[in-house]
């Protein structure tokens, strides 16, 4: 065998491991855990009733919010899309050939790399680290964004699971636009003042540390979905992401924010002072990089996060993945806190 030849077994070996593996599809959508998994009532913010007057951050209500699993996102987006799952799969499956390529090109680099961030971890290290990424799904992340966040999460998440590497991938987005229902339960209570965060948030599960396949989760195409698109809520959905990785058995928690932007929701900042949710992600951040439970980071695509996040990186374009944002991420799974 020539050596050109070598190198493309390899090559070929490779993109195998990276790319998602075949599966039966009526198997995983009939046992995927969670459809939609609303958050538990809290009866002292629904509404902004009964808190305290030392709360600097409160919800007008929460039991319109949803967590839910990627596999199941085609039920939430049915609604506005009228497509089929199948119709759906194949939609997002039709990318354009040169984002495939680059996509495939990445997850191979992703993988090299991480082999060799893999030699200077111990086996008890990797054991005993789970990483998440966290991926803001604003509105203005549609086009070339959301496309270099999906490049970056597939090719993590192919990466982490060549080693055995615990991690999660998470997203944050709202269900509607101005504000949802929570902002038509305001109005139908006469427009109290300071009401609090007035939208209905929608957390996202693509992959937990929990599962057990080794698949690049497909349901992260979802990112090219429009539709899906909306506020952000960072601050809350930092908390979230916070509070699973609490969760853990691991003790090397890692935790990187993948954000385009500051948090917007024009329904809560019309009725509350402009620089809340501000405000409320830097307070969330600080005390979290006060603590020493959670090592927490910034990646910010085409945005700066250094005003929020102590460790961060700038990534202007996807040409940037391979050169700025894996050297970030591997220094930061290997450093100790």
């Amino acid at each position: 065998m020539s050596l050109f030849d070598t190198v493309r077994s390899y090559q070929q070996r490779l993109l195998g491991m990276a790319r998602a593996e075949p599966y039966d599809e009526e198997e995983e959508f009939d046992f995927a855990p969670g459809e939609f998994l609303d958050f538990p009532e809290n009866l002292g913010a629904d509404r902004g009733k009964n808190r305290s007057v030392h709360e600097d951050y409160w919800v007008y209500t929460k039991r319109f919010d949803l967590e839910v699993r990627g596999e199941r996102l085609h039920k939430f987006l049915k609604s506005e899309t009228g497509r089929s799952l199948t119709e759906m799969r194949s939609m997002l499956q039709a990318r354009p050939r040169l984002q495939r390529e680059m996509g495939e090109a990445f997850r191979l680099d992703a993988i090299r790399q991480m082999r060799l961030l893999y030699e200077e971890l111990s086996p008890h290290q990797v054991r005993n680290t789970v990483l998440t990424l966290l991926i803001d799904h604003s509105g203005s992340t549609r086009g070339r964004i959301a496309e270099t966040m999906l490049m970056l999460a597939e090719g993590m998440s192919a990466a982490c699971n060549d080693i055995g590497l615990s991690y999660e991938i998470l997203g944050f987005t709202t269900t509607a636009w101005k504000g949802g229902r929570s902002r038509r339960m305001w109005i139908e209570d006469g427009r109290p003042a300071d009401p609090g965060r007035l939208n209905d948030v929608l957390h996202i599960i693509y992959r937990s540390a929990d599962d057990m396949s080794h698949r690049v989760p497909w349901s992260l195409q979802y990112l090219l979905r429009d539709a899906l698109l909306k506020e952000n809520i960072d601050g809350e959905a930092v908390e979230w992401a916070a509070k699973r990785l609490l969760e853990r058995p691991e003790r090397r928690r890692k935790l990187v924010v993948v954000s385009d932007g500051a948090p917007v929701d024009d329904s809560t900042m019309l009725e509350n002072h402009n620089s809340y949710l501000w405000n409320h992600l830097v307070r969330v951040v600080d005390a979290l990089e006060q603590d020493d439970e959670i090592d927490i980071a910034g990646m910010g695509m085409a945005y700066d996060v250094g005003s929020v996040y102590a460790q961060h990186v700038h990534i202007a374009n996807e040409e940037a993945l391979s050169s700025r944002a894996l050297p970030f991420l591997f220094d930061f799974i290997v450093s100790e806190f």
